[in-house]
This record gives structure tokens, sequence and C-alpha cells, in this order.
């Protein structure tokens, strides 16, 4: 049976090649694993598991949406009778479940490292979902934004590396460093570093509380944005 929507199109082409699937889950394993299990500094550990869902999310939606356009699937969609802001969420949407996939097994290692308190589990698992909802998206407008597989691949690195560095994911954030906290606290991968970096028990800026509904809220607010004005963003070039 052919998919009849975005996201069963998305799901089915994950799971067509268990190979494929077992590569996709592998890879961010590979690269945070170790990380998390040598326990180095709090701060490090949450720098990189967060960095990771933040590639993940844009290169896995970017890459992904530049090889349709470039195959003219995406072109072809556009002329279906759905609306612009349904086709935007089943694509988002479609890729964040695929990358809370590939995800599923860090989170599950890091949490079952540290185990963390209740609060900051829900906050953990709250940003998770939520971060990764806005890397795809930022992802999915980056590959409506620029043509070729190139462009994509150069912006995007450029994109994730400079929310990295506002999020604080390089370096720590400092409380005395009140310019630095309030430019952070623009980006939603600040609070998912600061929920991983409470829940192993380090220095968090913000509570549980506050970096979960502080992320919740500003990814709601990105999405519900992008939806409104996805008549103007789905405009593929040719």
């Amino acid at each position: 049976m052919l998919p009849s929507t975005l996201w069963q199109k998305e799901l089915a082409e994950t799971f067509a090649s268990k190979r494929s699937l077992a590569i996709k889950l592998a890879f961010p394993l590979a690269l945070a694993g170790p990380v998390i299990i040598a326990s180095p500094p709090p701060a490090v550990t949450a720098g990189a598991v967060a960095f990771l869902v933040l590639f993940v999310g844009v290169f896995g939606s970017a890459v992904g949406l530049a090889q349709e356009r470039r195959e003219g699937i995406w072109q072809r969609v556009m002329l279906t009778p759905h609306s612009p802001g349904r086709l935007l969420a089943e694509v988002v949407l479609a890729n964040a479940a695929v990358d809370l996939l590939q995800l599923s097994p860090v989170f599950a290692i890091f949490l079952l490292r540290f185990r963390p308190s209740t609060p900051w589990l829900v906050a953990v698992l709250v940003g998770g979902v939520a971060a990764t909802l806005v890397a795809g998206l930022l992802g999915v407008l980056l590959a409506s934004a620029v043509e070729g597989s190139g462009e994509v691949h150069l912006y995007a690195a450029v994109l994730v590396f400079a929310l990295a560095g506002l999020s604080g994911l390089f370096f720590p954030l400092r409380a005395e460093n009140a310019w630095q906290v309030a430019v952070a606290r623009a980006s939603p991968f600040t609070y998912l570093a600061q929920a991983l970096l409470g829940a192993e028990g380090g220095p968090a800026l913000f509570g549980p509380l506050d970096s979960a509904l502080s992320l919740g809220l500003l990814s709601a607010g990105l999405l519900g944005v992008a939806l409104l004005a996805a008549p103007r963003l789905l405009r593929l070039r040719d």
C-alpha cells in the first residue's frame, strides 16, 4: 500500500531498509555514547548531547528535503490540494519522529547513567522532544531557502555551529555574564543543554520547570509562526 501523506512517506522510507535504520540508530550512539559513559565534566556531556540533537535535527531534515527537491518530489507535492501549513507540519513532524528514534538510545543511556530526579527527568524529555522539533523545522526552512545539496550542507554547518555557540554548548554559560545569558535565552537549545546539565547534578542556570516551560513555549511559538508563514516559506525554487 502506497503512503498517502508525507508523514507516512517519511516513516515508510525510514523502515524500508533494516541496514539503513541500524546505521541511523548507531550513528548518534557511537558519537555520544562514549562521552556519556566516560563522565567528563557535566558541561561537556550536556553540550555534546545538545549539539548532537541540533546536528541530527538540522542535517537530517535539510539534506533529505534538498534531495527531494533535486528529484522534483517537492515540486509535485506542492501541486496537491493540501494547504502549505499542513504540508509543512507533516514534514516537520515526520522528520522529528525519525530524529527522535535516532536519538532515543542516546537519551536512554544518558538517563540510565545519571538517573536524574523526576523534575529534571521531565525537563530532559520535554527538552529533547521540543529541541528536536525545532532543529527539524530549521532544517526544512533551510532546505526550502537555498539551492543545491552543496549549499545546504554549507549553510547547515554554519547554522548548527552558530546556534551551538549562541546556546553555550561549547562553553559554559555564567550567571555573571548577563548579556551572554540574555542572548542565549533566545535559543531553544540553551534550555536543553541546561536541562541536561541539571540532570547530571551540574550547576544549571535554570531550574527544571523554567527549562521545560521556556523551551516548550519557544518551540511552540516558532512552529506557529512557521505554519502561518508556510505559503511563503514553501515557495521552493525550481
